[in-house]
């Protein structure tokens, strides 16, 4: 808490030094309107940049967690042509849509993909107390 405090006096006085010298560069009758105006004027200036550099923080985060989210989701597996040849290759699977069609690099023909579950059941051994 004392740091905060410190760094807004710090701050007020910096803008003051810099207004007292920005209002002596002109006649010494106008010094007090042109001392609160380039006040207001730094503070006003600092307030936008410091609001657009905010946003702009908070759009890099959540676009990195976008790619991040997107990168997690990805099912690469690895899928065999079923012409002669055989190629294998990585194929970058979803699950959203009803269609997984694959051109081979290999031979440019088109092959559907489908994901199946199977069901087993699960037996344990008895053991016979002697």
């Amino acid at each position: 808490m004392k740091k905060l405090i410190v760094k807004l006096f710090v701050s007020i006085g910096i803008t003051s030094i810099i207004s007292v010298l920005i209002a002596q560069c002109f006649s010494n009758e106008q010094f007090w309107s042109v001392f609160w105006l380039s006040f207001i004027i730094q503070i006003l200036v600092f307030y936008i940049i410091n609001t657009w550099y905010y946003n702009y923080l908070i759009n890099r985060v959540e676009t990195v967690k976008t790619q991040r989210i997107k990168e997690l989701n990805r099912n690469v597996i690895k899928v065999t042509c079923p012409c002669s040849e055989g190629y294998v290759q990585a194929v970058d699977y979803r699950f959203d849509v009803d269609e997984n069609i694959v051109v081979c690099e290999k031979c440019n023909k088109k092959f559907k993909c489908k994901a199946t579950v199977n069901t087993t059941l699960v037996t344990e051994p008895i053991y016979f107390d002697k």
